[in-house]
């Protein structure tokens, strides 16, 4: 559940017809293409929490836009510093070392109650505390060593979301050595925190990809934002997206991609832990959160169980691919 590959892509986005330029800010670049008479295409790119990431919106004022973009480079920054493992002082690193936080701001704490949740309604499938586990698989990694099934078990005691304890002032784990990663679920937050903050200030068409991706809108030409979601076999399918949000979480059998899934549910059996039950998992949703959150937990879910959280959910649509290659759609 921690670091997934990017098998998502913004395909042909909008119609292109005059001639494109470049403006550079820093390391990021913004590029205008002149699309109808009046409306233009504005992007920025750039990295969020270890993620390739573009924020595309179009329209008619282009001092406008290219404001808002900036504003939406600190806004990523801003959340950056509560969610990113990157960040050495990030409230999600303090917690981690100390254990416990004091007065975290209210957005973190508010993603570690939807985190907890979705643990709950997944059984445990979705589990923000696998963090020693990953560490322990990656240090073993890094040195050409076999993670043995005593190790496995003996660290996945310390996988138990209900250890996190949420008070109004203060964030600590029940147990010592416990930590956290929020990379199944923050790109999808911090994706919907960008784009809602471009819809409010009257941007109507909005195409989001900070790991997760959302629109909000069509494209100003009024055609969907076409989405090349690539599968197990890493062939391309199109989605096309007007409003809501699309997330897809694969499994890969070699490297470090080989646990970058960690099936939670089955930390009783280390043989099992490292499997996930299927190959790859798209997610439809309202929001990018949800789609996030989901396509992490559904990768370690049998069947039946999505089924019955799909049909709980009006938004939610849910793609798989199985470990044996059958495919199946629940909407």
């Amino acid at each position: 559940m921690i670091s997934r590959r990017r098998i998502i892509k913004i395909s042909a986005q909008a119609s292109i017809a005059g001639l494109a330029q470049q403006f550079f800010l820093g390391k990021d670049a913004f590029s205008q293409v002149l699309e109808k008479k009046l409306y233009k295409s504005y992007e920025w790119r750039g990295i969020v929490l270890g993620a390739e990431s573009t924020i595309t919106l179009q329209h008619y004022d282009s001092d406008l836009a290219r404001d808002l973009l900036l504003q939406s480079v600190a806004v990523i920054n801003k959340y950056e510093a509560f969610f990113s493992l990157y960040h050495e002082n990030s409230m999600i690193n303090i917690l981690n070392k100390n254990g416990s936080i004091k007065n975290p701001e209210v957005d973190f704490t508010n993603l570690l109650k939807k985190s907890t949740l979705l643990s709950h309604e997944t059984k445990g499938a979705f589990d923000i505390t696998v963090q020693p586990l990953w560490n322990l698989l990656k240090e073993n990694y890094d040195k050409g060593l076999q993670t043995s099934k005593h190790e496995i078990k003996e660290i996945s005691s310390l996988i138990d979301y209900r250890k996190i304890a949420l008070k109004q002032r203060r964030v600590f784990f029940k147990k010592p050595k416990m930590q956290i990663t929020l990379n199944g679920i923050a790109q999808g937050f911090i994706t919907d925190k960008v784009a809602e903050f471009l819809s409010s200030h009257g941007i109507e068409n909005i195409l989001c990809d900070l790991g997760e991706i959302r629109a909000m809108g069509a494209q100003s030409n009024g055609k969907p934002w076409n989405i090349a979601v690539l599968n197990h076999s890493g062939e391309e399918e199109i989605a096309k997206l007007t409003a809501g949000a699309i997330a897809t979480s694969s499994f890969f059998n070699s490297g470090i991609g080989a646990f970058h899934l960690i099936n939670s549910s089955s930390k009783s059996k280390a043989a099992q832990i490292l499997q996930p039950l299927h190959r790859s998992v798209t997610v439809f949703a309202s929001t990018a959160v949800l789609a996030d959150g989901y396509s992490t937990a559904f990768m370690n879910m049998e069947k039946d169980e999505i089924l019955k959280i799909v049909k709980k959910q009006n938004s939610l649509k849910a793609h798989l691919t199985d470990n044996k290659g059958q495919k199946s759609v629940f909407l």
